[in-house]
């Protein structure tokens, strides 16, 4: 499900007619992909499954472009894009509000933009682009406050280390996890910790700590920051315990 409700089949599911394959072959459409990241294992499985696809139709990839966890990278590499005019982008805006502009100038472009896991504030689904995400992620918080609920004593605090971006994606799990503990353990006191890119949220958490603010237990939005959260706190001595959400499996983990 989309941010703005909308559906899309799994590609598993996609069936697509002889005629429109045809078509899609003799169009030769060169589309450029810009993610947040390729260094992740997640990141180089969409990039292998988007090349797989786009060869499958005869397209041309046209450029890859890693913008970090950085909004004014992702703006730059987007504006340049434009001026190349492939047929498609496909992009993961890595912040609602600051790369909104930049997406919506592909779309007056005339150029098509697939979104994946976030949306630009501001644009219409199915008239400005099409969008692809991947998992129920305020279900996905709602399962690592279970799971991490059980680890957090009464009148405890449950941390969030949460993404600082305008992220749809991190921003529906935190919902479903602050969620699920007011309705099932509203003895549980929440905080909060920010990051603004993944190697540095094992720094901002052990500030936090370090500053003397408490917590009993930790949930960080996703994986790849989990593992850094993790090395700081053993690196310092430290131990609580975390769950996350891994992007192998779509669900929860405690640590």
């Amino acid at each position: 499900m989309g941010p703005h409700g909308e559906f899309a089949a799994s590609a598993d599911q996609l069936i697509i007619s002889d005629d429109a394959a045809t078509r899609a072959l003799a169009a030769r459409f060169t589309v450029a992909l810009v993610l947040h990241t390729i260094d992740s294992d997640w990141s180089k499985l969409q990039v292998a499954g988007i090349r797989a696809t786009l060869a499958r139709f005869g397209a041309n990839l046209l450029e890859i472009v890693d913008c970090g966890f950085r909004p004014d990278r992702q703006v730059e590499a987007l504006e340049a894009l434009v001026e190349r005019r492939p047929d498609a982008i496909i992009s993961i805006p890595v912040d609602n509000r600051l790369a909104a502009n930049a997406h919506r100038r592909i779309a007056e472009a005339d150029i098509r933009l697939v979104l994946m896991d976030n949306a630009p504030m501001g644009m219409v689904v199915r008239k400005d682009y099409v969008s692809v995400v991947s998992a129920d992620n305020f279900g996905n918080g709602e399962i690592a406050a279970e799971i991490l609920a059980d680890h957090v004593p009464t009148g405890g605090t449950a941390c969030v280390v949460g993404f600082d971006a305008d992220f749809y994606v991190t921003n529906e799990r935190d919902l479903g996890f602050r969620k699920w503990l007011r309705e099932h353990r509203p003895d549980v006191r929440l905080a909060h910790v920010g990051f603004d890119e993944p190697e540095r949220a094992g720094v901002a958490v052990l500030a936090e700590l370090d500053a003397g603010r408490s917590a009993d237990a930790l949930f960080v939005v996703w994986d790849e920051p989990a593992l850094v959260v993790a090395g700081a706190l053993r690196a310092a001595g430290r131990s609580m315990p975390m769950t996350t959400v891994s992007l192998w499996r779509s669900r929860g983990a405690i640590w």
